[in-house]
This record gives C-alpha cells, structure tokens and sequence, in this order.
C-alpha cells in the first residue's frame, strides 16, 4: 500500500470516528408528517384550557421567559388546529358520494375494523393536507374580522338519518338577504382553472346536504388556488340533483342495516385497491 493511499485511509478513519451524525431536517418532517404526527392530537376544551392556563402564568411571570412561552403557544396553536375526534355509526357526506355502501353498513353497525393497513400517505401529501386546512382558518378568521360570517364550524347532525359533519361556516343573513352557509376548498392550479361556470358536482353534492340541514336556501363555494393563492365564488342554490343521490345512498345504507342484510360487494376480490385500503376488508370477504 502507497504512502498516500495508507494516509487517505488514516483520514478517512479519523473523520468517521470525529465527524457528527448527519442529520436531514427534511426526512425528519417528511416523516413526521407521514406518521401521522400532525393529527395526532384530537380538539379538546380541557387542553386548551390548560395550554391557557400556562400561557397566563409565563405572562404574569417577572423574569418572562419568551421560549418557554412561544413552545406553550405552539402546543397551544396545534391543539385549536386539532381535528374532532370522528363519530362513529353515522354517515359523514365528505365520504358518502364515492364511498361504499357495504363499508357504510359495517361502520353504522358498530362493526369494529379486522384489518390494518398503512396510511399510504407521504409526507409532502400530508403538508398539502394540513396547509388546506391552515387556509380555511385563515380565511374563517378574514370573515369574521369583517363581521360576515355568524358561525364557523357549523355542526350539522340528523340522528334521524344518522347523518355527522360540519359546514364551514354560516353568513349573517344580512350579508345576502338569505340563509347562505360557506363551503371552502382548496386544490391546485389545473384543478382550479377548470372551475370555470359552476363548482365541482362532488363539492355542491357534500355542501347541498349540510345547506338542507341548516335550513340554508344557497351555498357560498369559495375556491382557493393553492399554488397561486387567487380566489373564486360561486353563489348557488341547493343541487336537488345531487341531494337526491345522496338520499337515495343513505337510504339504501338504512334499510340493509334495518333488515339485517348487506348490499353486494363493490370490490371483486381483495386484490381490489379499495379492499387493501379497507379495515373491514378480510369481514366483507368472509363468506
């Protein structure tokens, strides 16, 4: 072995042994967020009431301490953002357009899930997740400094129909001289540059019914370019159409749940993408 060669290696040795772990800022989040790490939380009063309570303290403290108060802001912030924690045994409208009857039945009987699968879900997919929900926030916020909006957050419940969710928001009546509630999505460019007449049958399909519910007359659609942050509306009435399909699903749902009976599989076996994504895939393939 050469001098020089003996001398890399020698190098090379004490660098290994000297030099810090690398450390990726990037795959940390990615996979973070892949996790799940950013819905991890559920809404809770009792949280933000404690998070409060800590915050007031640090505040009233004579040597402040911004750190300490900026690390309980965050957890304060993360727990405002936290979702609900999703009702079961009922029909939620943002899955009920493309969603299986057959699964619906499972879970409006309370049937417990028999199969894991992994979330399937990037990191980058879930960023873009979590910024459309930070958009809807943000605009919320917008419309309530403005005095138009009464309500955010509107829940929307019939035990009758078994149907769960929540509007986006409700305007003052006086914004329009009618009941108007607020649907807001946000997509990409190419998506929103084809909304060009009326919003997307799947959104007025999911808005109409929680519109009917809350006794609204119209839907507000404001469209958000994600990559441009541009704006659009759409003032429309309810899509009879569209509640009609809806009505029809559930009542499909209801009846097989009230007659003891499940509707035919949409998957033809469970190879199928929707079975690999199911938690009720190895039940709904049993017999």
């Amino acid at each position: 072995m050469t001098r020089t060669r003996k001398i890399g290696k020698l190098l090379r040795g004490i660098s290994e042994k000297e030099s810090p772990k690398k450390v990726s800022i990037v795959q940390a989040l990615d996979d973070a967020c892949a996790s799940g790490f950013t819905e991890s939380e559920r809404f809770s009063v009792r949280n933000i009431r404690s998070s409060l309570k800590v915050m007031q303290s640090l505040l009233d403290a004579e040597d402040f301490n911004r750190d300490a108060f900026f690390l309980k802001f965050f957890q304060f912030y993360t727990s405002v953002m936290a979702p609900d924690g999703r009702a079961k045994g009922v029909f939620h409208p943002s899955q009920l357009l493309d969603g299986c009857v057959r699964k619906m039945c499972f879970e409006l009987n309370d049937v417990e899930p028999v199969d894991e699968f992994s979330r399937g879900i990037s990191g980058a997919l879930q960023r873009t997740f979590d910024v459309g929900t930070w958009y809807h926030l943000y605009t919320q916020a917008l419309l309530y400094r403005l005095g138009l909006l009464e309500q955010a957050e509107v829940p929307v419940v019939n035990k009758e129909k078994r149907l769960n969710g929540k509007a986006d928001g409700k305007f003052h009546k006086e914004v329009f001289g009618e009941n108007v509630i607020l649907e807001i999505k946000t997509m990409n460019n190419w998506n929103y540059s084809k909304a060009v007449f009326r919003p997307f049958k799947k959104h007025e399909f999911q808005a109409s019914l929680y519109a009917r519910e809350l006794g609204a007359t119209k839907v507000l659609y404001l469209y958000i370019n994600k990559d441009t942050s541009e704006m659009k509306e759409f003032l429309m009435p309810l899509n009879e159409e569209q509640l009609a399909i809806a009505d029809k699903k559930m009542d499909t749902a209801l009846t097989h749940v009230s007659d003891g009976t499940l509707p035919p599989r949409r998957c033809l076996d469970k190879l199928c993408d929707d079975a690999l994504q199911c938690p009720f895939a190895s039940l709904c393939f049993k017999d």
